[in-house]
């Protein structure tokens, strides 16, 4: 893969990254009573030649708003819990309208999405459509994608993705999948050209002028695709919403018997390429996005990360906002982790505040040097939530390296009081 965009800042200093998951909400939904609600209808106007390439005049579209899938209701005993309408609801508007304000402010390069694209089951489309002939079921792209995050500083910033379990089905596999990787080539009318998905895996090298990137991005949702007999919620392959003839064709999953295999195939294949991938690679970081957690696949993450030398796992698929970087909760040390599963498609795992002094929804950024990277997690309310630092991690060893330049700014942190970074006072120095 070619680089996300070439760098547009100074041959040498800091570059920044967006990073979100879980972050696509429903347009069409129903209430606690079970009441149908449609969504609801409102206009938007754009500026001539700024999203659509081939307008020449400002217009206005009609547009449909997508809500927060509701997670807490008593159906789903394990998640059920107060619901708070300012944060809950609209959770996925309040999340895009920061990240458009902060990038304005850092001008990221490009966003990672951690998928789960679009609740409850992905594009509502029958996997194994042909991939020339994208559609925009119930306005999920237009609306949910397109129209959420256009604003002036992600303009033009591509969105390099995986697909979560959702993007299956949720609890089934035959949901347009595959579409979403086609949509890197629409020709739809409303596509701005951003979205980046040409594979269930695939690398992408970003180099800048002093440091270079590889970005090794995986399909993890074997950790959700049991034997067909499992019935648990949790089972994309299960055969209670499966139906008996279920296929996306000679692409695959083709049965709901074989679909759990698929998985497991797909998964071994990654991992050996990512063996040879990580193995090869000279790239100064070595930083894997996937959708699951390292919990899930502890082992093989474990030993991935110490034989060559991983310096960071991004992750989401919790519905929370997670950094982990030199904590006791970090299974990973010494390699770093995130989850960042609280985009605002589905509804936290806990209570949100109202305002956002919480880490229940939001994105993160990480602003990334030839040494060393910090990682900003920003709330649904604006809030700069916390800022760690991270060094490299070489292959075999149980430590990361020790910074070696002194690059971060007093001033990176003039919006958030009290806030420090590892050895912050010895780099300043």
């Amino acid at each position: 893969m070619t680089p996300a965009r070439p760098p547009s800042q100074p041959p040498k200093g800091l570059h920044h990254f967006f990073v979100i998951g879980d972050w696509g909400g429903v347009i069409d939904w129903f209430d606690r009573d079970a009441n149908f609600v449609p969504g609801v209808l409102f206009n938007i106007t754009f500026d001539c030649c700024r999203r659509y390439a081939k307008a020449t005049h400002p217009y206005t579209v009609e547009v449909k708003s997508p809500k927060t899938a509701d997670h807490t209701k008593k159906v789903f005993a394990s998640h059920h819990r107060k619901k708070v309408n300012s944060s809950d609801t609209w959770a996925q508007f309040n999340v895009s309208r920061w990240m458009c304000y902060y990038a304005k402010k850092w001008d990221p390069e490009f966003i990672v999405n951690l998928g789960d694209n679009f609740y409850w089951g992905g594009l509502n489309v029958q996997c194994g459509a042909p991939m020339d002939q994208v559609q925009d079921p119930g306005f999920q792209w237009s609306n949910i994608y397109e129209v959420m995050y256009s604003c002036d500083g992600l303009e033009g910033k591509q969105w390099l993705g995986v697909l979560g379990n959702h993007d299956y089905g949720g609890f089934m596999f035959t949901n347009g999948w595959d579409q979403v990787i086609a949509y890197t080539w629409s020709t739809l009318k409303f596509s701005t050209g951003r979205w980046l998905q040409p594979a269930l895996y695939y690398k992408c090298p970003v180099k800048f002028n002093d440091f270079s990137m590889d970005f090794f991005f995986v399909d993890s949702n074997l950790f959700d695709a049991n034997d067909y007999h499992d019935t648990s919620g949790h089972n994309i392959c299960a055969g209670t919403h499966n139906y008996p003839s279920a296929t996306c064709g000679l692409s695959g999953p083709v049965s709901t018997e074989q679909c759990a295999d698929w998985f497991k195939n797909l998964w071994d294949a990654e991992v050996k390429w990512l063996e040879e991938g990580l193995g090869s690679s000279t790239a100064d970081w070595q930083i894997i996005a996937t959708h699951f957690p390292p919990e899930h696949g502890l082992d093989q993450w474990r030993r991935l990360s110490k034989s060559y030398g991983v310096d960071l796992l991004l992750t989401a698929h919790r519905h929370v906002q997670e950094v982990h970087v030199d904590d006791e909760a970090n299974i990973l040390h010494p390699t770093s982790f995130v989850v960042s599963g609280g985009g605002g498609g589905i509804t936290s795992e806990a209570v949100p505040s109202e305002n956002g002094e919480d880490d229940q929804y939001g994105f993160m950024d990480f602003t990334v040097s030839k040494h060393e990277i910090k990682i900003t997690a920003v709330s649904h309310g604006g809030q700069v939530r916390s800022i760690k630092c991270l060094t490299q991690r070489l292959p075999g060893d149980d430590h990361t390296q020790e910074p070696r330049s002194s690059f971060w700014h007093p001033l990176d942190l003039r919006d958030v009081e009290g806030s420090s970074c590892r050895t912050l006072v010895g780099w300043l120095q």
